[in-house]
């Protein structure tokens, strides 16, 4: 995690690599419009690096589209964007609508506070240890990063520029 802290406070100087794009998913608009505020109050703080822009996807029309169905709006949305190809993508699922965890569902479990201070001196969420975790993986060019809030496994994630993807290559 030490590498991780360290790549993350670099990205927030100009001297370090960032994500271009950090797209968070929600379940609905009510749950994207609070998420969206969670991004807001980072970027005030300076959590979040100045080049990396926000973006806060509900699942359409209010119905469940799923992870799979999520992450096809993000990559579809990023690349009518022109932020796909040649860029740096952060994809993270907010956890849906929590049912299992009740006091998660406005936010999504990806905004669950944990027993543990930001930089800041703010409760630290999911979403910021994420973030931080996944730091150095933004220092390849054209990078797509998926990551559901649910399923956090703590490793070591400075190897994680040997993972394996299986990619598809079409026309959105």
């Amino acid at each position: 995690m030490a590498r991780a802290r360290s790549a993350y406070r670099r990205s927030l100087t100009s001297g370090g690599a960032a994500w271009d794009l950090c797209i968070v998913t929600a379940a609905n608009e009510r749950q994207a419009e609070g998420c969206a505020v969670e991004l807001e109050s980072r970027r005030d703080a300076g959590l979040l690096p100045a080049a990396t822009r926000t973006m806060v996807l509900a699942d359409p029309n209010g119905a469940r589209i799923g992870s799979g169905g999520a992450t096809r709006l993000a990559l579809l949305r990023a690349h009518s964007e022109g932020l796909l190809l040649g860029h740096r993508v952060l994809i993270i699922h907010s956890g849906g609508d929590s049912r299992g965890v009740p006091h998660c569902a406005p936010l999504g479990k990806l905004f669950q506070l944990l027993p543990l201070e930001r930089e800041d001196g703010a409760p630290l969420a999911l979403f910021d240890l994420l973030y931080a975790a996944l730091s150095p993986v933004a220092s390849g060019i054209g990078e797509v990063c998926w990551l559901p809030a649910a399923t956090y496994c703590w490793r070591s994630m400075a190897p994680a520029f040997g993972l394996t993807a299986l990619v598809y290559a079409g026309s959105p």
